[in-house]
């Protein structure tokens, strides 16, 4: 008579040692990619801020051929028509002559803001950039210029912006720490990535005229321009715009260059992560600024 042969016994179950060992292993792999996920998000960013800074540059660069302008500058003083100008201003006289450059037949009291709020407004270079490239304000978005040819703000038909701004990261900012009298509280500045406005510098009508006027052109921002050596400024004869990156604080301004980029006062170390500026970028350097070369 033959004998049955049953198979062995099945396992009841993993051991704790195995069920740990599994746990581990799961936990390792969710950490590899949440690292990878974090990594590729934040260079996402900053991809994503490079090619606005691009964008905002070849918008700059519609807006001179355009209007027929050889600039656009960083501070503009408006006010209801041309003859409220003090000419004998510097700042004054270069925006009546600039505007008017812009819209020849402008000659009426004009709401520049679509807002309402007193002449004379001082634009920073932040608000500038948003200003001339998205047009008048109309709410919590930019409609472009009129076509009326006297009033630029005054009309349905509008010219259509040069740059399209984002509603949600248009921001109005308030003039606390700005050095500059005047500064709209109206007027938009436009936030990159991060969520701070875009600092913008102009070379005004000469190679290497950044600074034209007292103080920084950014300077609610708390921010100025770059140079290699002193005069002779990184994009010496169009614009610098920069972003504040991830850790939202600019660096200075100030000297400047690919092989020696120090960003700011304080550390041995140019490559320090620390560094107000280290992450900050521009148009100038199509890496971040604290890692040169």
């Amino acid at each position: 008579m033959k004998l049955t042969q049953w198979p062995p016994a099945g396992r009841g179950g993993f051991t704790l040692i195995e069920v740990l060992i599994t746990i581990g292993i799961i936990l390792v792999l969710m950490s590899l990619v949440a690292s990878v996920a974090l990594r590729a998000a934040t260079k996402g960013d900053e991809v994503r801020t490079q090619n606005e800074i691009s964008q905002l540059a070849t918008a700059v660069t519609n807006f001179q051929t355009n209007f027929g302008v050889p600039y656009v500058p960083s501070r503009l003083v408006l006010r209801a028509q041309p003859s409220d100008y003090n000419t004998s201003d510097a700042l004054e006289a270069d925006s009546v002559q600039y505007l008017t450059r812009v819209f020849p037949r402008w000659n009426q009291a004009t709401d520049w803001t679509g807002s309402g709020g007193a002449f004379p407004v001082t634009l920073e270079g932040d608000q500038c950039l948003v200003f001339l490239l998205g047009g008048i304000r109309n709410g919590a978005a930019l409609t472009g210029f009129s076509t009326n040819p006297n009033n630029p703000a005054a009309g349905a038909d509008r010219t259509r912006p040069l740059y399209e701004f984002q509603s949600s990261r248009l921001v109005a900012l308030p003039t606390s720490g700005s050095s500059l009298p005047n500064r709209s509280t109206l007027h938009f500045s436009y936030k990159d990535p991060y969520g701070i406005p875009y600092a913008y510098f102009s070379s005004y009508k000469s190679s290497n005229n950044y600074l034209r006027y007292t103080g920084s052109d950014c300077a609610t921002l708390v921010v100025s321009p770059y140079f290699e050596t002193a005069g002779n400024f990184l994009k010496p004869n169009s614009f610098q715009i920069i972003s504040a990156g991830k850790n939202t604080t600019f660096g200075p301004g100030g000297q400047w260059t690919a092989a020696n980029p120090i960003i700011a006062g304080g550390s041995p170390n140019p490559y320090d992560v620390g560094q107000a500026g280290y992450d900050d970028m521009s148009n100038f350097h199509n890496l971040l600024l604290g890692r040169g070369l």
